[in-house]
Order: structure tokens, then sequence, then C-alpha cells
């Protein structure tokens, strides 16, 4: 026996994640319960352990387990063995393992759903929900999120890991996320960089309790979550409990049209050899992401309110290039006209009438400057210019004539 727990503490200790520790510790002493195992090294014989194990699939088949759940529990068992250098025989194992059916029928949540969970969540889950539907992060990232990795709406996820990422949030998140850590701070908690995003619950009259800040496991956001989905009248076998958000992310993503690779880079997903050549930046990134701002967020008031924002924005950009038309249409009739005096001035035989021109001229020339066109200057000296765009016919053919005269 003291051989075997050695085995197991040296298999606990082959793995990084703790969230994966905790979940192969469960699944190795449950396999042991159901098949009523006190020695699972079997004097480290692999044709007896690997008839143990296709004996405990063939149970779990009767039991009406599926796939899915199966492997979870053979996956942790074959990799204790592969660590502790027992050998076995995986092909033949898998050929107990029931068919894997493929399921067609999941779906992400949608804006009604989210919204009937953000009813009855208290600030704490409200924020958790608005990180998973505004960013799309996996429920397994909140908890190793602390507040030095929140930058205004920018979020660096699995920071200083292999996996890091960054994405970003809505404005209806960020809020919410605002409005939970000043709540964290009134009750006296001393909010630093190393602090939790998300915290453990703490009773408001315990200041010990607030002090000693702890961060919130993964298993515990699940059930938080469960319970919500259940009271509110949402949970369904259809939606994944907390990857329906990351469906519900990009279903709006790719309705609001995101650059594909951008898109796949917000969701913390690999884009292959092009991660090589394909390198945006951050700005980049957010403009893509804000195309999809609106349809990312839950609240059908704070939705209206973004669209009249990005109307009033098309609106203003509208007024400023109408307005830049207008601008180029004085402009040019200007100079043409400065260019039709300054011609006409010099045919012109009245003396009065000479100075009227004269005097338009100057204004015009005036606006001109005002606008920082030197380029007129120029063009009004052209005079043959002028001639063929504002003589009529008649008027070039008296011309020529009186010229061939003198």
């Amino acid at each position: 026996m003291q051989e075997q727990e050695q085995e197991i503490e040296l298999f606990m200790d082959s793995i990084r994640s703790k969230e994966t520790r905790i979940k192969y510790s469960s699944y190795l002493k449950k396999y042991q319960e159901i098949m009523g195992l006190n020695d699972l090294l079997h004097e480290r014989n692999p044709r007896l352990i690997e008839r143990q194990i296709i004996d405990f699939i063939n149970k779990m088949k009767r039991e009406g387990k599926n796939w899915a759940a199966i492997h979870n529990y053979v996956a942790t068992i074959m990799s204790f063995y592969k660590i502790n250098d027992i050998v076995l025989n995986t092909t033949k194992i898998g050929r107990f393992m029931p068919e894997q059916r493929k399921v067609k029928n999941d779906r992400g949540y949608t804006h009604e759903e989210i919204g009937k969970m953000l009813e009855i969540a208290d600030e704490r889950m409200r924020v958790v929900i608005l990180l998973l539907a505004s960013t799309g992060m996996r429920i397994g990232a909140i908890p190793s999120l602390q507040i030095r990795n929140l930058q205004d709406n920018k979020i660096i996820v699995y920071q200083n890991a292999r996996e890091e990422y960054v994405t970003f949030m809505s404005p209806e998140c960020k809020k919410a996320v605002d409005a939970y850590l000043d709540m964290r701070s009134r009750y006296g908690e001393k909010l630093t960089d190393d602090s939790p995003l998300i915290r453990e619950q703490f009773d408001i009259r315990d200041k010990f309790a607030i002090g000693a800040c702890k961060g919130i496991g993964r298993e515990t956001l699940q059930w938080k979550l469960r319970d919500i989905a259940r009271r509110c009248n949402v949970r369904c076998k259809e939606i994944p409990i907390a990857h329906g958000f990351r469906y519900f992310w990009m279903k709006q993503a790719v309705n609001s049209k995101l650059n594909a690779e951008i898109r796949e880079m917000l969701l913390g997903h690999k884009i292959g050899l092009a991660s090589a050549y394909y390198r945006p930046t951050e700005q980049e990134m957010l403009d893509e992401y804000m195309k999809a701002v609106n349809l990312l967020t839950i609240n059908e008031e704070n939705r209206l309110k973004i669209k009249v924002q990005l109307l009033e924005g098309e609106k203003h950009e509208i007024t400023t290039l109408k307005n830049q038309v207008n601008e180029m249409k004085s402009t040019m009739k200007d100079m043409t006209d400065l260019m039709r005096l300054r011609w006409e001035n010099e045919m012109e035989g009245d003396y009065i009438e000479y100075m009227k021109k004269n005097t338009q001229m100057k204004s015009i020339d005036e606006r001109l400057s005002e606008k920082g066109l030197e380029e007129h200057k120029y063009l009004a000296n052209r005079k043959h210019l002028v001639r063929d765009a504002f003589l009529s016919k008649s008027k070039r053919e008296r011309m020529n004539s009186k010229s061939k005269n003198d």
C-alpha cells in the first residue's frame, strides 16, 4: 500500500494544472470505489491491469454511460500507469470503448437566456456571466485572472503562460466589473494588482474574511452557473453550461463579419502557419472586436445606446465629408471665378468695370489665401486655359479675327 501511495503521489506531481490535478484525483478515487480495488498496481502485471480496465469499461456501458463519461475515467487511469512505467495494450483496451457519437444539437445561449441569468445573478456572478459572454474565454481562465490583467477594456488571459492571449470586453461588462470591484473596496478589501478578479464569497460582517481574499475555483463557478441556469429555467441539455457562452460569442462574431484570423485569436485559438506571417496589432484587434460589440451586449437598453452611438458617429462622419465636399466646391468656384475675372479684366475697356472686377478678384484672392492655397496664383496666370474655358465660340472667333487684322 505504501508503494501505491508513492506511485499516486508521483502521478499527481506530474500534472501541472491545479484544476486537472483535482479532477484526475477524483476520477482515480471513483475508479477504485466502483471496482472495489485496494491494489491498483496488481503486482505490475500488465495483463491483469488491462483486464481490470476492460471490466470497468463494460460495467460503465451496462449502466448506460456514453463515450465521453467513460473516456474521462480511462484517460486518467491510462495516464497513471504510463507515469509509473507500466506499458499497456491501449489498442486492445480501446476496442472495448463505446462508439463515439458526435452531438449535433449543441447550441449557444441566446441574448434572452443570458438576460434571464443576469436578472437573478448577484454582482459577482454578473461579472462572470458577462466576462464569458463578451470575451468568449474559457471558464477555466477566470480563476487565474488578476486585477493586473485588466487594462481598460483589454484583458490578458493566461498571462506569462504559453497559452497567453489578448481579448477585450464590452462596455457593459466593464461597467459590471467596476461595480463589483467598487463593492469589494467599499466593504474594506484592499485591492492590489495581485488581487483575484473574482474572489470567493465573503461575509460582509467578517473583517477577517474580507481581508483574507481567496480566488474562486472552476468547479465552484460551474456549480453557480448551473444553479442560476436552473433557477431561471434556462438549463437544458442542448446548451453546455459554460461552453455555451463561447458558442454565443462565436455566433455574434461571425454575424458581425469579424476577420477570421483575429476572431480565432480573440478566442485564444491558434491560427497555424498564418501566425508566422500575420501578426495584427492590438489596435487592429480592438477595431475588429468593436464591430461585434453591439451584438455582444446583452441588455437591450445598452444595446440600443451603443447602436445610437454608432449611428451618431456615422452621421458625424457623413456631415464631415459633406462639409469637406462643400468646401472643395467653394474653393473650386473661387478659383474658377478668379481666373475668369482676371481674363475679362484684361479685356475690359471700361475703367469702372475694371475696378469692380479688380475688387472682386482681391476678395476671392484673400479667401483662397486664408485656406492656404497658393496654386491659384499660378492657375490665374494661365490665360490660355481661361480663354478656352470661359469664352464663347463667337468671342474666340472675334478675337482671332481682330488679331489677324492687327
